[in-house]
Parts: C-alpha cells; sequence; structure tokens
C-alpha cells in the first residue's frame, strides 16, 4: 500500500500539474510528506504524481528527475500511457532518443 490517501490526493488535484508554479507545489508537497513518512520505497502513484510535477517545470534537471522516479517506481507506475509518454519524454529531453523510442512503441 502507498503513503497516499485520499486526503493527499485531494491535494494534488487541487494543486494540479500543468504550469512550473504548480509543479513546484506538487514537488514541495511531495517532498514534505516523504520526509514526515521516512520515504516511499517503490511507490508507482508517488512516483507518478513525482514525475507530473517533475515535467511541468520542463527542464532538463526534472525531467531526469522524473524519469528517475518512474523507473524506481516499477513497472506498476509505467502501466499507463501518461507514465509511458512522461518516460519518452524524459529520456528524449535528456538526450536518449533509442530509449525515448521503446517507451513510445
Amino acid at each position: 500500500m502507498g503513503i497516499l490517501g485520499n486526503e493527499e490526493r485531494e491535494v494534488l488535484e487541487r494543486i494540479g500539474f500543468r504550469d512550473g508554479k504548480q509543479g513546484s507545489g506538487i514537488i514541495r508537497f511531495l517532498s514534505r510528506l516523504l520526509r514526515e513518512e521516512n520515504g516511499a520505497g517503490k511507490d508507482p502513484e508517488l512516483a507518478l504524481w513525482m514525475a507530473r510535477g517533475c515535467c511541468a517545470l520542463g527542464d532538463y534537471e526534472h525531467y531526469h528527475m522524473a524519469v528517475r522516479w518512474l523507473e524506481r517506481g516499477g513497472s506498476a507506475a509505467c502501466r499507463d500511457g501518461e507514465a509511458e509518454g512522461m518516460l519518452a519524454l524524459g529520456h528524449l529531453y535528456c538526450g536518449r532518443p533509442e530509449r525515448a523510442l521503446a517507451h513510445i512503441e
């Protein structure tokens, strides 16, 4: 079971993840939650939310961070098209087009 409950999901939905300001809000919220919970291990839902926040920022460092979070979350984090798309975008942005292609296919 993950560390995100209904209350945390509601907060994340309210913050949103469509632009850099909202992406920063998600990252801050989840980072604070991780400190309180002493880490999250391989929580796929948390990994997906963290990747959403990172991709909203749109820079190399955060695309790289999104890829690391999704890979850490395991295959469960990458079951849907959104996560696969973020992985592809992250790999492409970080100069690994062959890895990006694998996720797009």
